[in-house]
């Protein structure tokens, strides 16, 4: 008999490929530490800000494998439900597509046009995924296939630099800067504030700073670490893919004999 899941298990393997390739050159990265830390005042001189400054571009590769991560993700969760489909008896499926909206509603509108191949069973199951961003305190389905959509007219571009974790510490508290949450990214300059002050104050502080890289332009998951966001997203396909598979198999044992 035919496997029929194997086909989005080997698109999520695909994805944790890209993932592991993406860690490993953010890594390197990293430890080269092509950054400086800055103080310069604002356009208007009202305050001083405190910066990470990058001295050169982040790779080509980075956008690349996240690129390909993202696509490799989001065709597992189609593959799914077609797989769904066949196994349930449905030859050529045509409208079996795992559907997405940015509300509960838009997630109904999604269902009545692009799951009419798929059993109410497992579309049940797909719900209770919320593949929605409003409304949905973990919105990470719909962060993958708006990523996916905006990779399709223009690749990804992860990158904007970010804040893993900061520590200011000095002798006397009132000789710090003020840190900015969350720490803003300037892609135009290749930069990160991270804290402010007034334009007289002239601090003793030691800082500790983990820079890391994050997914920018796609909404809701910006300014996220990539590679701890995409290994959520990995982590969240895999339930998907588990809880359709599983459903799949009472439904129809007798297609995996």
């Amino acid at each position: 008999m035919p496997e029929y899941f194997e086909s989005p298990k080997l698109k999520l393997a695909r994805a944790k490929k890209y993932v592991d390739d993406l860690e490993r050159e953010r890594d390197r990265f990293i430890d080269e530490h092509p950054w400086s830390h800055v103080v310069e005042p604002n356009l208007d001189g009202s305050r001083k800000e405190y910066k990470i400054k990058f001295t050169r571009d982040f790779p080509d590769t980075f956008g690349d494998f996240t690129s390909n991560a993202l696509q490799n993700l989001r065709s597992a969760l189609d593959h799914a439900a077609n797989a769904s489909a066949r196994a349930a008896g449905v030859s050529d499926p045509r409208s079996a597509y795992f559907p997405f909206g940015n509300d509960p509603k838009g997630l109904e509108d999604g269902i009545k046009g692009r799951c009419k191949d798929i059993l109410p069973d497992i579309v049940t199951v797909i719900r209770g995924f919320k593949p929605y961003r409003t409304g949905n305190p973990n919105p990470i389905l719909w962060a993958i296939n708006n990523a996916a959509n905006v990779d399709k007219h223009a690749i990804v571009h992860p990158m904007a630099g970010c804040v893993e974790s900061i520590r200011l510490s000095s002798p006397d508290a009132n000789c710090r800067p003020v840190l900015i949450f969350p720490p803003r990214w300037d892609g135009a300059k290749n930069e990160i504030v991270y804290a402010v002050s007034a334009p007289e104050f002239s601090p003793e502080y030691n800082v500790d700073i983990k820079v890391d890289i994050a997914l920018a332009e796609i909404g809701v998951v910006d300014s996220h670490p990539a590679v701890g966001l995409l290994k959520a997203m990995i982590h969240e396909v895999e339930r998907v893919l588990m809880g359709i598979e599983a459903e799949t198999r009472r439904l129809f044992p007798n297609a995996f004999l």
